[in-house]
């Protein structure tokens, strides 16, 4: 049986809209050989939506979060201005209790690794 997982995606801003892209194309290339599928959800977090909800991580983007099994967060814009808001990374870490920012790496059967 396929196992099936959802993702959310944070594109952020600057270049990750154009790398989380990228991530995501490999990510689907990936399933055609692999034993899983992917149901990949778009939020809204970063710089650019201080203005347009007031913060950089809207609660709509949290409740995603708090549903997938996984986030692929693009590079994102933290202001340095006083009062700002801390950077998405860090409010990402504080909300799911986490402590460490590991990006884990496995090889799949049947792929050859890249070169």
């Amino acid at each position: 049986m396929t196992r099936k997982y959802e993702v959310a995606v944070l594109p952020g801003d600057g270049i990750g809209p154009e790398v989380t892209d990228a991530a995501v194309r490999v990510l689907e290339a990936v399933q055609t050989v692999a034993d899983f599928r992917l149901d990949i959800l778009y939020g809204d977090a970063g710089y650019h939506c201080i203005s347009k909800y007031g913060t950089n991580l809207p609660e709509e983007t949290v409740n995603l979060l708090r549903r997938t099994r996984a986030c692929l967060k693009g590079p994102m814009t933290t202001p340095e201005e006083p009062g700002a808001p801390a950077s998405v990374a860090v409010t990402i870490r504080k909300l799911f209790n986490l402590y460490a920012n590991v990006r884990p790496c496995r090889s799949l059967p049947r792929t050859g690794a890249l070169k």
